[in-house]
């Protein structure tokens, strides 16, 4: 990824998130101009079937890393659940680092590259909370107080839509301001920060 195009939109997902991410993921143009991280937060076997599933559906490039990697606008990165790592940012490029830890929670390697995330980018970061965060969401406190602190945006989508989802009611309480949309009002809003006209709503026909 180039310096001179520093956006990023991180996805963490929790259960009951991967459908909201497809609907994210199948409204976004292939020339969506941001590189897309995408961080299962719960435990899955494997993370082939979700990557086949999005890729059916969305325009974009979908695949799983699991080496550092260097970040590329309208592609969608997957990070498999317990691999830890972090954004580094080189002269050049900007880069995924990823090492695979086995006894590593997803929610701790997630707020690794959480805080390296919000330090490389700051405000031209976007970060989504996709699914019900019920379990685990403490660990990631520290991380969102970052991002919230170097004036990146946090949103979470969930089927609650604009109400708080409970597990993150406690995050709220500490003040960090996180915006609670549905998966189209994102969609919207990623739009409007690319500087682009509404999405057109054509997610089910890709060839």
């Amino acid at each position: 990824m180039g310096k001179s195009n520093r956006r990023l939109l991180l996805v963490a997902v929790s259960e009951g998130g991967p459908p909201l991410v497809h609907a994210i993921l199948s409204q976004l143009r292939d020339e969506f101009p941001v590189p897309i991280i995408v961080c299962p937060i719960f435990r899955l076997d494997s993370i082939k079937p979700l990557c086949n599933a999005w890729n059916k559906t969305t325009r974009l490039s979908v695949k799983t890393v699991k080496e550092t990697t260097d970040l590329l606008p309208g592609s969608v990165y997957v990070v498999p659940y317990g691999f830890t790592g972090r954004i580094e940012d080189s002269p050049c490029t900007i880069s995924l680092v990823l090492n695979p830890a086995e006894k590593e929670k997803g929610q701790d390697a997630f707020v690794q590259i959480l805080i390296s995330a919000g330090k490389v980018f700051g405000e031209q970061l976007n970060v989504v909370l996709a699914g019900d965060m019920v379990n685990g969401v403490e660990s990631m406190s520290a991380g969102l107080e970052t991002v919230y602190e170097l004036r990146g945006r946090l949103y979470s989508v969930s089927e609650h839509g604009e109400r708080i989802s409970p597990g993150l009611e406690l995050i709220v309480k500490n003040g960090i301001g996180i915006q609670f949309i549905s998966a189209d009002e994102l969609v919207m809003k990623l739009y409007a920060w690319c500087g682009w006209a509404d999405p057109v709503r054509s997610r089910y026909d890709k060839v």
